[in-house]
Parts: C-alpha cells; sequence; structure tokens
C-alpha cells in the first residue's frame, strides 16, 4: 500500500487514539464513505491520498516538539530522521506541530522542519506525515516554511465538541472516578458550559477536565466544612461545587492603519 498523503488538521482530534480517526479522514476528505476496492484504477481521485482499511490500519508514530527538537546544533536532524524511520510505511503525527515555528529565526525550530520537509519528499512512497494543531497557530506554521505550503495541501478541520458533548465528556469523567453528578447540578453544569463556550486556548475538551479538578477540590472543601467528611459526600457532585464562569480579559490596543 502506497502512503502519500501529507495534510494537517486545523483542530485538535477528538480522540487521542488516532487509528480511531483514520477511517474519518478518508472519509471526510472524500465526502463519501467509500472504500478503497469500490474504485476501478480509473475511477481513483486524482490526487495522492491515503487509503486505509479499518480492518488492518498502518502503525501510527506520534510526536511532539520535545522529540524532534534538541538543544544543540546538528542534534535536531537527527532526531527528525529517527521519528522518520520509526514511522516509515506507516503514519508520522505531530501534535502541536505550530510549536516547532513558535521560535523561528531564533531557535532550533526550523532545523526540525527543514529536515521534516526533506523527509517528506524523500520518502513519499512509504510515509504519511500528519501534523496537528489550533487553526490560527497551523496557519502561521504552513507559512513560515516555502516547502511545507507546496505539500501540505490537505486541510481537514475538526469542530469543537458541543455543550451537550462536552457534558457527556463529564460524566464519563466522573464515571472513571466511580463518582457521580446529581439533576441539578447537571442541569446547571450545562448552562456554565454554554456560558463559558470553552475553546481556543482555554482548550474545549481540556476545559471539561480542568473544570472536573476545580469541582472536585470545591466538593473536597465543602465536605470538610463541618469538620466531618461523609463518604457520600465526596463521590456526588452538587450544584455548588460548579464554579463561576470566568470572563476573558479582552485585549485593548490599536489596529494598524490599512493601506
Amino acid at each position: 500500500m502506497t502512503l502519500e498523503f501529507q495534510m494537517y488538521l486545523e483542530a485538535p482530534l477528538k480522540s487521542s487514539h488516532i487509528e480511531g480517526r483514520l477511517p474519518m479522514v478518508r472519509a471526510v476528505t472524500l465526502n463519501k464513505f467509500l472504500e478503497v476496492d469500490r474504485f476501478a484504477d480509473e475511477e481513483r481521485p486524482p490526487f495522492p491520498f491515503l487509503f486505509v482499511h479499518e480492518q488492518s490500519l498502518p502503525q501510527v508514530y506520534e510526536v511532539d516538539r520535545s522529540a524532534l527538537v534538541a538543544g544543540y546544533v546538528g542534534q535536531t536532524a537527527l532526531k527528525v530522521q529517527d521519528a522518520v524511520e520509526k514511522a516509515k510505511g506507516g503514519v508520522l503525527f505531530i501534535d502541536e506541530a505550530y510549536s516547532l515555528s513558535a521560535d523561528s529565526g531564533a531557535g532550533f525550530g526550523d532545523e526540525a522542519i527543514s529536515t521534516l520537509v526533506k523527509a517528506m519528499e524523500d520518502h513519499r512512497e512509504n510515509l504519511a506525515i500528519i501534523v496537528a494543531g489550533y487553526k490560527e497557530p497551523m496557519k502561521q506554521f504552513i507559512e513560515s516554511n516555502q516547502g511545507l505550503k507546496s505539500r501540505f495541501q490537505n486541510y481537514i478541520h475538526f469542530s469543537d465538541y458541543s455543550s451537550q458533548e462536552l457534558l457527556n465528556i463529564f460524566e464519563e469523567l466522573c464515571h472513571s472516578h466511580k463518582m457521580e453528578i446529581d439533576q441539578p447540578a447537571r442541569e446547571g453544569l450545562l448552562k456554565h458550559i454554554e456560558a463559558a463556550k470553552p475553546q481556543g486556548d482555554q482548550g474545549n475538551a481540556r476545559y471539561i477536565r480542568n473544570l472536573f479538578e476545580k469541582m472536585y477540590l470545591n466538593m473536597s472543601h465543602r465536605a470538610a466544612e463541618d469538620g466531618q467528611i461523609d463518604l457520600q459526600e465526596i463521590l456526588t457532585f452538587k450544584s455548588n461545587d460548579i464554579p463561576d464562569v470566568e470572563l476573558r480579559k479582552q485585549t485593548i490596543g490599536f489596529m494598524p492603519k490599512k493601506d
């Protein structure tokens, strides 16, 4: 199987298991749920594409900046080459790829990008590369190197979770910690999520994880107020455990004049 598909994802994946997302990558780009064997040779799309069967997904080697960038001259290229070698025959998945260009011109991220661009060309026949991150930083990442702009041609945007989906994630966290949330708290939490509209630097599902930790701390304080802690008090979230929505700070400044 030839792996020629190179793209970037404009938002974090909704699953920590990229293997579970690869069929969706294929489906989103084609806008159809089609299997590779449904194509006759003359019907295949006229552009490079990664075809995968859900039963036989390629291996995925996931890295971030720390796995690619070193602290000394010459070492970064070696780390990138090592990652490429480990991913050959499958997929190299670079999470938060925009961090590679965060120190453009002043660090070793540029060396990592240049080495990566060459590897993309040298291993077109046996390597797929996926880079993922938030929309705006990823645009800056792609713009940071002409080689990236010419090679990453397929962009896929995964929408943020809805308020109801975020509430479901919170309930899954409760279930995994053998905890519960009563109905009034559940309703209050949904209102909190709708008011907060977590996105961008707040994260999306990450916001819910942080919220869970804040509510657990609030619950612990509530349970300890009377000097006695009942087991049930630290197993069930209540409405007064939900923190207030933090207002986002507004940037104050002047926009440059447009010619």
